[in-house]
């Protein structure tokens, strides 16, 4: 535009504007525009710069800065050259006050060369050069380091056997004194970004074990170095934040610098304070106000510093921002909504007005920063399964072609898979194989063909049985097979796939179409080293195959049983007639052994047959609760707090003794009379004495009652002991044999001695029970291991012996470790771990060997469950998704492994998980690798564990190994056993649905006996056990109770949590709304409650159906929460639950909710039921099972973490009792 315009008029201005020396003034020179200065004559502005030049002929400095760039092009500059260098130093080089005044296009044309050099000069010696070159500091500020005489290098340090790690892991430090500086032995501050920039930074000073406590011991002094990467901990309540440094050898966490380092650390070390306090505040009180942040950080007091003002955190705003992004992507269960999200945080962003998705994290501090998620690794098998669900989130594998399947207008799922197969089927008029003279000769026993099932469905594929003839119609005996598009797989499965039906019938010849191409897929010995490898059979197939029969109550896929007679004569058996045959009719009863009949014609016998068990006289068995009644005599009862809503109990099954089997001639019914055995709860003995008793303690009473077969849950394992032990050896297996040995007489309400007959109860059993376990163990690789919560369970009944490991998380690892001494834990994500042992490699970066094929006998793990969690409010987002896709890694370990036995645990909800679609494919790689699986959802409550915690469970089996089934609940409690996949229902994975053998634990059981603590105490003292499951986590061990610390809240959840009374399920709705000091002494203020109209208060207008008003209407620092307050009046459904649980403190005799890795006051009820605190680590492990000598590892908050990602073990356990019984 410029060069069309007329800019005559602007030179004539520009010119009009000339000085009396025909130069433009400087001013006028600066508004000129490039186009008309190339116009303009500027040779009268040059003679004007020579005469304001000095005597040398070189322009003074003030005309020199006034010259445009242009005008500086035309000059000569050589004389001012000449005169720079003869304001040189001596050696050459300009000084510093010339050099600063002299313009860029000069520098350009001088020779700084002997300047460089001059700058490049080594520290000490004669110069002055104002800055290092490497670490950017100023010459006269440098602290030079002076390392010691008695100095150790790094590799000479962890030789001694003080350091030596355990199980390969990397060595962890403890430094005091410490000093950092890089290669010229200059000291420079941590956060200078050396690291990052790849130089060569040391560590100096006194190193000792991390677990040296001892204040004897001064330690090493080390060089360690260089360093590769440095990071934080520590933002724990109560913790103390800790600097670590790595470099390729070990770790250190940082102590006490040397006093000559503390000017260049402890600007770092304030930076950490005042982020420390704003993680924490936040994470105590998701909804905190700016105003509030900024007087908790005013009044807060970290690692002895203090006196942080409001400008300071401004001043630190990027700092606090970056390292609050790092904290949000670190964290691995994401329940809570981020820290960055909280208001605070937000009114922070704004008053900096910063673009927080535009911030680099890497400049800043990588405390908390975790290993970037990275593809999923896949096999080929695998990812051909699954990359239907998660193709972008898995790594491309070249193997893997797509096959694009046709669109399904079939009525039915059997028709729609025998025309997607596209296998001819013939029609009926030329099939005629049923006339006599091709009765044999076309169609033979053990062939596969079409027939028809019913008058209106497609033709049905069934093997031929046998060849018959009924009232002269030849007739065939067909077992039939099921479509994969009938099975829980729907269409995600295999079309050529077929599964061997649980049912069979008589077919006439008439009704067979013809023959079908079929054949039995069989795995060989070289199956287990296939691993990894391409299906090749995947494209090639010209018919069905089939290798697994279907059970469609339960969806488990199992080995498919021969039909073939074993006796040589090629004749065949029908499966389904055996198994029926075995099988009695549910309500059918089969008594034998008759031993008389009375007077009244009442039939007596000895033993009965009764849902494919034998009874007989003397045995024991379980019956539904409330068969009989106690003869106790009539007692005053409590009466109940009408506070005392109880979850809803469930009573464990009552056991007797049978002393008689009867058939009542009129009521053509059949009954038994039984002895009656009490609990200690049953008795009228002190109330105590159930809490105290073993969970598996049994009183014998001369009372009989009679009962009907149809009350039989099954046989009860019960044995008479002189002195029963006050735990039971194994520490999961209470429940599976039951003892007494004292008598309960109901009307002396006393306790006496077992009669001789009564003492030969279970003498039987207990012979059978002295039967060795299993001879070996199977060694086991745990993915996704955490802090080893499944390998605690199933070592622990003797099933497994964990060798490996593999966890993404250091302090996870770390605790992982520290309990199972013998294993290797890969610190290294799963996808990594899989890319290098696919790769072919033989070991890790860091040496550690990896298992080979072959070595593997089970695999277990829990792939990260944020994605499927419904607590997860995230689940859409691309990190999820990622997480979900880590399934695929799992299954590619097992591709790869071959493991004899495989089990994945996640949560409730991965079976909804993409309307089911993640779990049907799932199940799908299984197959196709040749598994046998099933699945089902297991509460953990109900096997030992006073917690309501559903998960989902799958488990596998190689071809040829007894699949396990899941095991029977234990311990009474409330639970739904049914699965729903898109809408079909599958029953009950288990027997018992309604009740299990030992009554519920209860939160008394599980914490009781823990030390009384103080919000900021913690606990050192011992304490003895005082139940049964108290006994058995406390175990052996007889040391203090470690990780007894409680989480520290802020002053005003804590005064809350004071205000909620000590009484049943009380919760944020029994607080006072009065005005309060708060320890750190500013006061509450009184929730206001508004008036909109109609007799309609409340906190905000929406409570009237109004438009919400929360930002206008958020009332802050009032006792009773305003934002649950608004949540109720909202009435939103989506919050009920946690709004009832809300600052709600839970009753002694019940059970906690699901525990997740974020404790809080605020949800889930995690307020202790007669203290004022939230539950410390140790709690909610006792809560999930663990035995007091796990050990748990990092700050407190990463051991909450740790053990609300945990598989419970009495869960694992349980599943591992059932996998040692298929294998022994």
């Amino acid at each position: 535009m410029l060069e069309r315009c007329n800019v005559a008029t602007c030179g004539r201005n520009a010119e009009s504007s000339f000085q009396k020396d025909l130069t433009i003034d400087p001013e006028s020179l600066m508004r000129t525009p490039r186009v008309v200065l190339k116009r303009l004559d500027l040779t009268a502005y040059g003679a004007e710069a020579k005469r304001a030049s000095k005597q040398d002929g070189t322009p003074d400095d003030e005309s020199f800065l006034r010259m445009p760039r242009l005008a500086l092009k035309r000059l000569d500059l050589t004389a001012y050259g000449a005169e720079a260098k003869r304001t040189s130093q001596q050696d050459g080089t300009p000084d510093d006050e010339s050099l600063q005044r002299t313009p860029v296009v000069l520098l350009e044309r001088l020779d700084l060369s002997a300047y460089s050099a001059k700058q490049d000069a080594a520290p000490g010696s004669d110069g002055v050069g104002h800055y290092c070159k490497s670490c950017k500091q100023h010459l006269n500020e440098l602290n030079t380091v002076q390392l010691p005489g008695d100095l150790v290098n790094e590799k000479e340090l962890l030789a001694r056997p003080e350091f030596l790690a355990v199980g390969g892991e990397q060595p962890v430090c403890r430094m005091t004194g410490f000093c950092i500086f890089d290669k010229h032995q200059h000291a420079v501050p941590l956060d200078s970004k050396m690291i990052e920039k790849c130089h060569h930074v040391f560590v100096v000073g006194r190193a000792k074990p991390v677990g040296d406590n001892s204040m004897d011991t001064e330690g090493v002094m080390c060089l360690a170095g260089p360093l590769h990467s440095w990071w934080l901990t520590g933002f724990g309540k109560g913790e103390q934040p800790l600097i670590g440094l790595s470099s390729d050898h070990a770790d250190y966490y940082l102590g006490e610098e040397s006093p000559s380092y503390t000017s260049l650390i402890r600007p770092l070390r304030r930076k950490m304070c005042i982020t420390k306090v704003v993680v924490e505040a936040v994470a105590n009180n998701p909804s905190c106000s700016y105003e509030e942040l900024v007087s908790i950080v005013q009044g807060a007091s970290v690692w002895g510093e203090g006196g942080f003002t409001e400008e300071e955190l401004r001043h630190e705003a990027r700092f606090v921002l970056s390292q609050v992004c790092s904290y949000d992507s670190a964290r691995d269960h994401r329940d809570e909504e981020t820290v960055l999200s909280a208001p605070c945080l937000q009114s922070l962003v704004n008053l900096r007005r910063m673009a927080i998705i535009h911030m680099n994290q890497s400049e800043d501090l990588h405390g908390y920063r975790k290993p970037k998620d990275s593809l999923a690794t896949s096999t080929p098998v695998v990812h051909r399964v699954l990359s239907r669900a998660f193709q972008d989130q898995m790594a491309s594998s070249s193997s893997v072609k797509t096959v694009k399947q046709d669109d399904r207008m079939a009525t039915c799922n059997s028709c729609l898979a025998w025309k997607q197969v596209g296998v001819e089927v013939p029609e009926k008029s030329c099939g005629r194989v049923g006339n006599a003279t091709t009765f044999q000769r076309h169609l033979s026993c053990g062939a596969y063909v079409f027939a028809k099932r019913s008058p209106h469905c497609c033709p049905r594929v069934g093997q031929v049985i046998s060849l018959f003839e009924r009232k002269g119609r030849k007739m065939a005996h067909l077992q039939w097979f099921c479509y994969s598009s009938e099975t829980v797989l729907e269409d995600v499965a295999d079309p050529y796939e077929i599964f061997m039906d649980n049912s069979c019938g008589d077919v006439a010849l008439n009704d067979i179409y013809g023959r079908c191409p079929a054949s039995q897929k069989l795995f060989f010995e070289e199956w287990f080293e296939e691993g990894g490898n391409p299906d090749l059979s995947v494209g090639t197939k010209k018919g069905y195959y089939f290798s697994k029969l279907y059970r469609s109550d339960t969806g488990r896929f199992e080995d498919v049983p021969t039909t073939l007679r074993e006796d040589g004569t090629s004749r065949y058996v029908c499966y389904t007639c055996c198994h029926n045959v075995k099988r009695e009719p549910k309500n059918e009863c089969c008594l034998k052994d008759e031993i008389l009949t009375d007077k009244n014609g009442n039939v007596s016998y000895y033993s009965m047959r009764w849902n494919m068990k034998r009874y007989c006289v003397g045995d024991c068995v379980f019956l539904s609760p409330g068969t009989f009644d106690f003869d106790l005599p009539p007692k005053d009862q409590p009466q109940q707090d009408a506070r005392d809503n109880s979850k809803k109990r469930v009573r464990p099954f009552q056991i007797g003794c049978i002393d008689s089997i009867v058939a009542y001639k009129n009521a053509h019914r059949v009954f038994l009379r039984v002895r009656k055995f009490y609990r200690p709860e049953d008795t009228d003995l002190c109330k105590i004495l159930s809490y105290e008793s073993d969970l598996n303690l049994l009183y014998y009473s001369e009372e009989v009652a009679s009962v009907d077969i149809k009350a039989i849950q099954g046989k009860a394992p019960v044995v008479f002991k002189e002195s029963p032990q006050s735990t039971p050896a194994g520490m999961w297996c209470i429940g599976d044999t039951f003892v007494f040995s004292q008598m309960y007489c109901a009307e002396k309400r006393t306790l006496c001695a077992v009669p001789a007959e009564a003492r030969e109860i279970g003498s039987k059993l207990e012979k059978r029970q002295k039967r060795g376990g299993s001879e070996r163990r199977l060694r086991t690789l745990e993915a996704f291991a955490g802090c080893g919560g499944i390998s605690c369970g199933l070592e622990a009944v003797g099933v497994s012996d964990t060798l490996w490991a593999v966890e993404s998380l250091e302090v996870a690892a770390r605790a992982f470790s520290l309990n199972f001494p013998k294993a290797t834990v890969f610190v290294q994500d799963c996808n990594s771990f899989l890319k290098e042992v696919l790769e072919g490699q033989e070991t890790n970066a860091k040496g550690q060997r990896f298992p080979k094929k072959g070595e593997v006998d089970f695999l277990c793990g829990g792939p990260p469950c944020q994605g499927y969690s419904l607590l997860n409010r995230h689940r859409g987002n691309w990190n999820s998704r990622l997480k979900n896709s880590l399934v695929s890694t799992l299954l590619s370990l097992c591709d790869y492994y071959r493991p004899r036995f495989f089990l994945m645990e996640n949560v409730k909800s991965f079976i909804s998980e993409e309307k089911g679609l993640v779990m049907q494919l799932t199940l799908q790689s299984l197959l196709r690798l040749g598994y046998q699986c099933c699945f089902g959802v297991l509460q953990a409550g109900s096997y030992g564990l006073p917690q309501d915690r559903k998960r989902f469970v799958i488990l596998a089996a190689a071809p040829g190994e007894l699949l396990p089934r899941f095991p029977e609940p234990k311990t009474s409690f409330p639970s739904n056993n049914f699965v729903t996949v898109k809408g079909k229902k599958f029953g009950p994975t288990t027997t018992w649905c309604t009740s299990a053998p030992l009554r519920t634990i209860t939160l008394r059981d599980a914490i009781s006996d823990l030390a009384s603590l103080e919000p900021s105490d913690s606990a050192s003292s011992f304490s003895e056990p005082m139940s049964c499951y108290q006994r058995m986590l406390k175990g052996n061990s007889r040391g203090p109770i470690r990780d007894h610390v409680p989480k520290l809240l802020t002053p005003l959840m804590q005064a809350r949590v004071d205000h909620i009374p000590k009484v049943p399920r009380a919760n944020w709705r029994s607080l006072p709304n009065i005005k309060l000091l708060l320890r750190n002494g500013k006061y509450t203020r009184k929730l206001v409650y508004h008036s909109f109209g109609r007799g309609i208060s409340g906190v905000c207008p929406c409570a009237a159906g109004k438009a919400c008003r929360r930002q206008a209407m958020l009332q802050h620092r009032t006792l009773i929460p305003w934002r649950l307050v608004h949540s109720e009046q909202r009435q939103n459904a989506s919050h009920h639950a946690d709004i009832e649980q809300a600052y709600s403190r839970p009753h002694w005799d019940d059970w906690k909710s699901t525990l997740v890795t974020v404790v809080s006051a605020e949800k889930k009820a995690d307020i202790h039921p007669s203290q004022n605190r939230v539950l410390t680590p140790r709690e909610c492990a006792r809560l999930q099972g663990f035995p007091d000598a796990f050990a748990l590892f990092g700050s407190t908050l990463d051991r909450y973490k740790q053990v609300g990602n945990a598989v419970p073990p009495p869960l694992a356990a349980a599943i591992g009792q059932k996998i040692l019984e298929s294998i022994t």
